[in-house]
């Protein structure tokens, strides 16, 4: 319904603005009111600058019809000298008002958004693209987001692990460039992931071919049609990216049937990551907080490892996933917004001895072609579901098929939201920074000064 009146307004506007004027109403909030809510109901920024422009046209005539007043009043015989005053006060009044608010037009709603309809990448910021995906649900072109803010540098790494949030990837080995027959859940390489800010991994570990390969199988058996790769690929993929990046702290969530005596702690000995391994006796088992990022930083200690078989954490050093984190069910039953259950190894969501929490949001099968409408639509509302069910916890890991695809900010923009809440109860990360870029805090000045009271005056009045 709102969005409706605002659509109405765009085809009156001059004569409305004239109207204001003419009948003395409380014209300055009615008439920002009006202008934003027209600019609100724009689907793309060609479509806000033309509104924008209507909009100048018709503060023109407003201004233009007071200060019509403002001259009678000043002029006319029998009128006090008070009114003319007045009048000149209101059209002075005006223009305090308006000449920022058309400022605030160019600054805040002509530039491309999030979710609008584009035709190229021309004059887009960091970390947007002009992106069609193929499949049910990708609408077109739209400007996406194409990564997330890191909170180590949109913040800081002063807090405990458990206060941000990791973009996950589930099967994040299972991508389209390895021909198998299995399905896949991935579109590009563990590297190219990590280098989109994605931070922790999930693999499934076999003992195969007298080797520990990656496979997506079934029965804890590794066989040739759903067999990937070696996992010692992918494993020297991270320890490349660790050494390129002594700040990023990387965390793997292990589906574990290695069967072979020391398996795994053998494959992380050969591929030189155990010089990064964050040790299991300085996780919290009592739902303490971990330890800040910035010490795991200093102390090189960037690598977390969980396995899925609880015997190896007193075997072979490496942690328990459900000793430490909590998860709901994944598959499509973990896609319902209604309620949040756990899976059947974890504890229940609201047990607070457990530090983390994991929430997975992706098909039982993969869909390449649904994943932008899932990922636009539903997300969010499982976190909100999820945080309730975990005690009033936030995810710390969001686990996803297909990262990238959505028809707006997607999974990256989720992530921002979950890191805003827990690190400064915003649903931004980019509203915990501090000082920010001249551009960006008169944007937010302008937003805070002009468009938040409007719109909500605006729709206190009609609604």
């Amino acid at each position: 319904m709102f969005r409706i009146i605002c659509k109405a307004f765009d085809v009156g506007d001059i004569a409305i603005s004239w109207l204001i004027c003419k009948l003395h109403l409380q014209h300055i909030p009615i008439l920002i009111s009006i202008q934003i809510c027209k600019l609100r109901s724009g689907k793309s920024a060609s479509h806000r600058l033309l509104i924008a422009v209507k909009n100048a046209i018709a503060s023109f005539s407003w201004l233009t019809c007071k200060l019509g007043v403002a001259m009678s009043a000043d002029n006319p015989p029998p009128a006090p000298v008070e009114d003319g005053s007045a009048g000149l006060s209101d059209f002075l009044t005006g223009m305090l008002f308006i000449l920022p608010l058309l400022a605030a037009y160019f600054m805040v709603f002509i530039i491309m958004m999030v979710g609008d309809r584009c035709n190229s990448d021309a004059n887009f910021k960091s970390g947007l693209s002009c992106r069609k995906w193929t499949g049910t649900g990708c609408t077109g072109k739209r400007c996406v987001q194409t990564t997330v803010a890191s909170p180590f540098d949109t913040v800081d790494n002063s807090l405990p692990f458990n206060k941000y949030a990791f973009l996950t990837t589930h099967n994040s080995f299972s991508i389209t460039d390895i021909p198998t027959f299995t399905l896949f859940n991935q579109e590009d390489s563990v590297t190219d992931q990590l280098n989109n800010v994605v931070r922790a991994l999930m693999l499934d570990l076999y003992d195969f071919r007298e080797d520990i390969w990656l496979c997506h199988s079934y029965g804890g058996t590794c066989k040739d049609a759903t067999a990937f790769e070696p996992a010692i690929g992918i494993m020297r993929e991270i320890e490349a990216f660790l050494v390129m990046n002594t700040s990023e702290v990387v965390t793997l969530i292990l589906e574990d049937y290695v069967k072979s005596h020391r398996g795994l702690s053998k494959l992380f000995i050969k591929t030189g990551l155990t010089k990064y391994w964050f040790p299991v006796s300085r996780m919290p088992r009592n739902g303490e907080d971990w330890p800040r990022v910035s010490d795991m930083i200093r102390l090189n200690r960037r690598l977390l490892v969980f396995t899925s078989n609880r015997f190896k954490e007193s075997s072979e050093g490496i942690a328990y996933q459900w000793n430490y984190m909590v998860e709901n069910m994944y598959g499509d039953v973990g896609m319902d917004s209604r309620v949040c259950r756990n899976r059947s190894e974890s504890a229940v969501l609201s047990d607070r001895s457990k530090s983390l929490v994991l929430v997975n949001y992706f098909r039982s099968r993969p869909v390449q072609g649904t994943t932008c409408m899932e990922h636009s639509r539903g997300l969010v509302e499982v976190l909100h579901t999820c945080h309730t069910a975990a005690g009033n916890r936030w995810a710390n890991f969001l686990a996803v098929d297909y990262y990238k695809r959505s028809n707006g900010g997607g999974v990256f923009q989720a992530v921002d939201m979950l890191n805003g809440m827990l690190i400064c109860g915003h649903d931004d990360v980019h509203a915990c920074g501090g000082w920010t870029s001249p551009p960006l805090f008169l944007f937010r000045f302008l937003r805070g000064l002009f468009l938040k009271p409007a719109a909500y005056l605006w729709q206190a009045v009609l609604l």
